[in-house]
């Protein structure tokens, strides 16, 4: 099984340097980014002690990746395959 994430491509650089990370690692570690999430999104986050995951869909396919290109946080998205192995990591939610 392989599991999705949506980026916009402006991020491929940061990830491919730094790896995959959540919104919050890359607020504090002060990384450019383009983020697909909005304010809401991220303080419900933040709310639910999610703010350190980074967040994987099961096809690739979600609302959110529409959304956050009409809404203009983003120009466009792709996808990213990812391993299911990363479910066995004992810091998987």
């Amino acid at each position: 099984m392989i599991l999705y994430h949506f980026t916009d491509p402006r991020n491929i650089e940061s990830i491919r340097r730094s790896g995959l990370l959540s919104w919050h690692q890359l607020v504090q570690q002060q990384i450019m980014h383009y983020p697909g999430s909005n304010e809401d999104s991220r303080r419900i986050d933040a709310r639910k002690c999610l703010e350190n995951y980074v967040h994987l869909c099961l096809l690739p396919e979600h609302s959110m990746a529409e959304l956050a290109v009409q809404h203009k946080r983003i120009e466009n998205y792709v996808w990213l395959s990812i391993d299911d192995r990363v479910i066995r990591l004992a810091s998987t939610l």
